[in-house]
């Protein structure tokens, strides 16, 4: 919602946004997990560079030149929720993490 938001009111600037899911990536976020629980999700889960192709994508290739307020998925333009394009609580999301920041930052 926030990046559709911040879509809009930075339309017309040459600049984009996009958010993306980079899947099930292998870190040390887990490591407090039990043994079990960790080793599970080292069995599911994939390489940082792997996680890193969709941000690279979107932050290099041509063919999202002008793309903006799109969520992305293994490279590639997916579907989000009818919650994630309620655009009356984006606005509200919006507000409240301007309220949360110093006046003038954005």
């Amino acid at each position: 919602m926030f990046t559709k938001e911040l879509s809009k009111r930075l339309a017309g600037k040459p600049v984009t946004v996009n958010s993306l899911h980079p899947g099930i990536i292998r870190s040390n976020l887990m490591h407090d997990l039990p043994w079990i629980l960790r080793s599970l999700f080292k069995t599911l889960s994939a390489r940082a560079e792997k996680g890193a192709v969709t941000p690279v994508y979107l932050a290099s290739s041509p063919n999202v030149v002008g793309v903006s307020g799109k969520f992305f998925v293994n490279c590639k333009e997916a579907e989000t929720t009818d919650a994630a394009n309620d655009q009356e609580s984006a606005r509200k999301l919006w507000d409240v993490s301007m309220s949360l920041i110093k006046p003038g930052i954005l």
